[in-house]
């Protein structure tokens, strides 16, 4: 019979209504799920680490990844430019003018969403980069392993 723990009979005998474990595989268990949850991380998202990136983009309000390839503005720190992103939708009707001093004065920029959250994050020039405002940036990409350990004493 199979192994399990149920009632045990007035003789030591095994009760006839005992659970028996074994008899059916668990509907819930994969035995190669960590591979393919490796394969799959792997898959998505190391492939972009490679890259020569100034951070990887997250929406500020849900933490969903926008954007695994970018560029720091060279002014204002806080500010990203790429061509290349995800989980964002562009609002192709708000749109909004560039600031004073953009070298075209008739450009029109059209407001990109979280698409997860629909907030504000950046806005989609004419040639179609997107300009990042308000997003929350990662560590520059490998600058974790190539930081110099400080020893306390």
């Amino acid at each position: 019979r199979g192994g399990g723990r149920g009632a045990q009979g007035a003789q030591g005998n095994e009760s006839d209504d005992e659970l028996k474990y074994g008899d059916k595989p668990d509907e819930l268990y994969d035995a190669q799920l960590d591979e393919k949850d490796e394969k799959w991380v792997s898959d998505r998202y190391l492939k972009h680490a490679r890259r020569n990136s100034d951070a990887v983009l997250n929406c500020p309000a849900c933490f969903t990844v926008l954007c695994f390839d970018c560029q720091r503005h060279a002014y204002y720190p806080n500010q990203y430019r790429a061509m290349f992103v995800q989980n964002c939708k562009v609002m192709l009707k708000q749109t909004t003018r560039p600031v004073k001093g953009d070298t075209d004065p008739d450009a029109v920029y059209h407001e990109v969403h979280c698409a997860s959250c629909d907030l504000n994050i950046a806005v989609r020039d004419p040639d179609e980069v997107y300009h990042f405002f308000n997003v929350l940036p990662s560590e520059k990409s490998g600058d974790q392993t190539q930081k110099k350990r400080v020893k306390v004493h």
